[in-house]
């Protein structure tokens, strides 16, 4: 851990004396900043090429992309771009994922895709999460267009093919204008099979399509739980954007991620050749089963904090 004078170094912070009554924002400006270990902020932000690859303050994001088979052109069925304007005249990061007429390449094996790795921006990243170490996490999100009681997951830890997500995220609508968030784990016990059945840790209905919202996490991946465990393994927090708002939408105390055996995985071909990776990712964008009708969000300010006070997208806005 860094000491407080060498972090703020590093982070290129100037100190400097000023009156008293001058102090207030540079002090909340520093806060927001202090522990900040990565960054996206759409305004700084290209997406580009056929592999939609994004840069973001100098840093490079693999893209992860799937259409359905034997279309002509997969890019209609995936989508990412830097929108203008978005909100309070600033831009965002847009995802889509078209409707999917074709039974026959739509089936319900096909899946759509567009998504960022945010902590692996290179092979073994020395951000990537890692088991017994807490890092803070956080976002802004809105949902334009969402697809039905089918869910999308819009963010995501994950520890490689061909194993589900240890954490997820998830969206779906059951009435017009409104939409509703899940988040689940899987770990050693329920198994790394993408089709696994997963354990709910939380839930909130009634969000309104075309409002943006603000998301933190605290998370520390932990595959078997010590006998003095009692701090929660993982905790969310939503609530509309630049508010004072946000309420806790999950608080887990149990395991979530999976060890090094590939039995837990046995329904894939290759699965026992391909052991989850040591440490984990985490991934933002679009993922569904393809469905007959589009699905659109964006995000925006998405943070990773050794401090959850600068992980906050809202930091700034924090009384």
């Amino acid at each position: 851990m860094l000491k407080s004078g060498s972090m703020l170094v590093a982070l290129g912070l100037a100190l400097h004396t000023a009156p008293a009554h001058a102090q207030a924002p540079k002090i909340q400006q520093d806060r927001c900043q202090f522990g900040l270990l990565r960054a996206i902020d759409a305004n700084s932000s290209a997406i580009s090429g056929r592999e939609l690859r994004l840069e973001s303050g100098g840093v490079g994001y693999r893209s992860a992309l799937k259409a359905p088979k034997g279309v002509a052109d997969p890019s209609v069925y995936r989508k990412a771009w830097v929108s203008i304007d978005a909100h309070d005249g600033r831009k965002s990061l847009a995802f889509e994922v078209a409707g999917c007429a074709d039974r026959d390449r739509c089936s319900d094996k096909a899946m759509q895709k567009v998504n960022y790795q945010f902590l692996y921006t290179k092979r073994n990243d020395e951000l990537a999460a890692r088991f017994g170490q807490r890092i803070h996490l956080g976002f802004r999100f809105k949902v334009d267009t969402v697809d039905g009681a089918d869910p999308a997951i819009l963010t995501q830890f994950w520890q490689g093919a061909p194993h589900g997500p240890p954490f997820a995220l998830s969206i779906a609508s059951r009435s017009p204008g409104k939409f509703s968030v899940r988040a689940s784990v899987a770990n050693d016990h329920t198994g790394s099979n993408p089709s696994a059945k997963r354990i709910p840790i939380g839930s909130r209905d009634g969000l309104e399509v075309g409002r943006w919202y603000t998301v933190t996490m605290d998370a520390m991946p932990i595959a078997q739980l010590g006998e003095n465990q009692e701090e929660p393994t993982l905790s969310i927090w939503i609530g509309p954007s630049n508010s004072n708002e946000k309420t806790s939408l999950a608080r887990y105390e149990g395991a979530w991620g999976y060890t090094n055996s590939p039995a837990n995985c046995v329904y894939a071909r290759r699965c026992e050749t391909k052991p989850p990776n040591a440490a984990l990712d985490f991934a933002f964008g679009l993922y569904r089963k393809a469905s007959e009708l589009p699905i659109r969000v964006e995000f925006d300010d998405i943070r990773l904090s050794s401090r959850a006070d600068s992980a906050d997208p809202d930091c700034a806005n924090a009384r």
